[in-house]
């Protein structure tokens, strides 16, 4: 997904705080309505210039709904009708009702003399659709905006849903897709399947989080003259840019050592998950990290020496025996160091383990994979915990087990669990939510590379975490790490060249594997420096 301004100058907001900015715009500050839908339709057209499938387009289908979201979709229209002879044919929800939609619509119907204009309702759109549908037509839903809070009627899901299989056309909409919520709702509906995303002003949370964000394609944001104002929620992009790294993860200073470039250990890899500790240990490493500590009830865990002889590997029989041997590691030591709990840890550790190490004030804890699913039982502990810092990395189903509900919102799941367990929550997915325990600060991290539903890469990204934690503290830590995490994934799956006339393109693999992931993590940071 690539939105075309990075910058956190443009606020992400829900539908109600999008509303309240509208109507502080218009009706305190004197902004015209009509401007504001003229501008936001202008900017539209002016992106879609620049864009081949819309010089290819023979044919524009508005899908238009009654209200200002329909307006936007007449304006839009009517500056492609004045300055192209393109055919268009307009499938009304219901007429128009707002002032501003009525006009933009009234100027658009006023072409008919001079151009191809047909005007239907939507009634009837799936059963014409073979016909009227040509390739290459581009189809603009322009329904209901961010507004819409509720399932679309049975007759739209149908459109869309004829819409969504079609691989030869165009799908384009005004501010979100019909059928998402703005707030970042889970929904279960068919909705509006875009290919790109044309918003306003603000970005929505949910174009940003799953599901919406499946849904949104390219999501395009212009500043269309809103008066501007505070926006309470502090929420921030963290974007991959696709050249360069900001912010990036410092090299080594000189004269360093292995305890000034960090300690990691690594408490899990249990029988027939060894992988999983060894995948995290081997991130922290390469990045540079200074001494790798892996404790283990494995009985083969040892064999990493064999390829990895720079490990610290304790194998121990039994959980207790493990427990002990991370607390004898890291209780009294002095120097800030990284805990990782969880990657393959098959065991539930006690209590009175949680209780000792939730204590140690110069320790970060980063807690991943399996011990996610048991963590409810020492909510208390680590409401109260002492720690540096304390960061989980939960996807979906780990989320709704460490919450013991549903989740029914990534976004308001996010927050509850960094509330509930005094917690960063870093929630995997599409999307992906990362949110700071000490002010709620929200960070949208705005990916939708699928290829990282491995398993394994969990594990990488919490060694990368570890690393980056050490290195610059654990709130830029956490951003750069992330950030380089998801930038390695973005390289090794995107090849950028150009052809021979000079164009862009693209080569996207739609597979990576931990041990690929591992290999780039190095050469895009590097790369970034």
């Amino acid at each position: 997904m690539a939105l075309n301004i990075n910058t956190n100058e443009f606020p992400i907001l829900n539908h109600t705080e999008a509303q309240a900015w509208d109507d502080f715009s218009i009706q305190k500050k004197g902004v015209e309505s009509r401007l504001l839908m003229g501008w936001a339709g202008y900017s539209v057209f002016l992106h879609l210039l620049n864009s081949s499938f819309f010089r290819r387009a023979e044919t524009i289908h508005l899908l238009a709904g009654p209200g200002n979201n329909g307006g936007d979709g007449y304006v839009i229209l009517w500056h492609i009708l004045s300055a192209f002879n393109k055919k268009a044919i307009i499938w009304q929800l219901k007429p128009p009702v707002t002032e501003d939609s009525v006009y933009y619509c009234e100027l658009c119907l006023s072409l008919k003399d001079i151009r191809e204009i047909e005007c239907r309702t939507i009634d009837n759109f799936s059963e014409n659709m073979d016909v009227v549908l040509q390739k290459n037509d581009v189809v603009i839903d322009a329904l209901f905006g961010s507004g819409l809070n509720k399932e679309p009627s049975a007759l739209l899901q149908t459109v869309f849903s004829s819409l969504n299989g079609l691989s030869d056309i165009i799908r384009i909409a005004v501010d979100i897709s019909s059928g998402v919520f703005a707030g970042g709702d889970v929904f279960n509906h068919t909705v509006f399947d875009a290919h790109y995303t044309y918003t306003f002003g603000s970005y929505k949370i949910g174009h940003l989080l799953e599901p919406g964000i499946m849904y949104s394609g390219n999501v395009h944001l212009f500043p269309i003259g809103f008066f501007p104002m505070n926006h309470p929620a502090r929420r921030f992009l963290n974007e991959i840019p696709m050249v360069s790294m900001v912010p990036m993860i410092p090299m080594r200073k000189q004269g360093s050592h292995k305890y000034s470039s960090g300690i990691v250990t690594v408490f899990g890899g249990s029988s027939e998950m060894e992988g999983a500790a060894i995948m995290a240990a081997r991130a922290f490493g390469a990045l540079g990290g200074g001494l790798m500590r892996i404790v283990s009830t494995s009985p083969v865990i040892s064999n990493v020496l064999n390829e990895s002889p720079e490990y610290m590997v304790s194998s121990v029989s039994t959980i207790s025996e493990a427990e002990d041997k991370v607390l004898n590691i890291i209780e009294g030591k002095k120097r800030e160091q990284v805990l990782i709990i969880g990657p393959g840890l098959r065991e539930e550790v006690s209590l009175e383990f949680w209780n000792r190490i939730c204590n140690l004030e110069n320790l970060h804890i980063i807690i991943d994979g399996s011990a996610l699913s048991k963590l409810s039982k020492v909510k208390s502990i680590l409401q109260n915990h002492s720690l540096v810092s304390l960061t989980l990395t939960p996807h979906k189903e780990e989320a709704r087990k460490l919450l013991l509900k549903e989740v029914t919102n990534i976004r308001e799941a996010a927050l509850n669990i960094s509330k509930e367990y005094n917690a960063n929550v870093y929630l995997k997915g599409p999307g992906g939510l990362l949110i700071f325990a000490d002010d709620r600060e929200e960070i949208y991290v705005n990916s939708k590379h699928f290829e990282l539903a491995v398993g394994g890469t969990g594990d990488v990204l919490t060694g990368v975490l570890a690393n980056s934690i050490l290195r610059m503290g654990y709130k830029k830590g956490i951003e750069a790490g992330l950030h380089l995490y998801l930038k390695a994934a973005n390289d090794f799956t995107e090849t950028i060249g150009k052809k021979s006339d000079g164009t862009v393109s693209v080569l996207k693999k739609d597979f990576l594997q931990p041990s690929d992931l591992m290999d780039q993590l190095r050469k895009t940071w590097k790369e970034g420096i």
